[in-house]
């Protein structure tokens, strides 16, 4: 029911983005920390633990040009469900106390995400934020590109023998 929607497969607000993570790995030390992060450094993070005997939590708070990122894509099934709404694609980076929802061909919005609290975001109309430019370049750069499997597709024998090879289906 948030934001008067369906499940979470629509929109990246701050309630369905803001929440704990517990890690836990040989020779971390306990402790906590209130950094935003993204899960794009968990897997190093995992990777560090695995062939290391131990992982450093910087990895998983170090950011690159883009910041912390999080990406939302239309579900067919979703879409078939709840109707074109949720038939869009989300970007959304932090800067500070903002947070940029885009890309701007799918409508730009930036918030304040500290006016209200833990899970709360304040909209403020404001299109001329720098952030505007990173969500689109990162969008440009590295958005999915694969194309939608369309729903009445028939797999060729040799794409079926390959999932099987691959134990995708029997």
């Amino acid at each position: 029911g948030d934001e008067g929607r369906v499940g979470h497969f629509y929109g990246l607000s701050q309630s369905l983005l803001h929440v704990p993570l517990f890690v836990c790995a040989p020779n971390l030390a306990g402790g906590e920390r209130g950094d935003l992060l993204d899960l794009r450094g968990l897997d190093r993070f995992i990777y560090q633990a695995a062939t290391q005997g131990h992982a450093d939590l910087e990895t998983l708070v170090t950011k690159d040009e883009f910041g912390v990122i999080a990406e939302r894509y239309p579900y067919a099934k979703t879409v078939e469900m709840f109707g074109e709404a949720y038939d869009r694609f989300w970007v959304c980076m932090f800067d500070g106390d903002l947070k940029a929802v885009g890309p701007s061909e799918y409508g730009f919005q930036l918030f304040d995400i500290r006016a209200e609290g833990f899970d709360s975001e304040v909209e403020i109309f404001d299109n001329e934020s720098p952030l505007l430019d990173r969500v689109d370049r990162y969008w440009e750069e590295h958005r999915d590109r694969r194309v939608r499997f369309p729903e009445n597709k028939k797999l060729s024998d040799e794409e079926i023998k390959r999932l099987r090879a691959l134990g995708y289906i029997r």
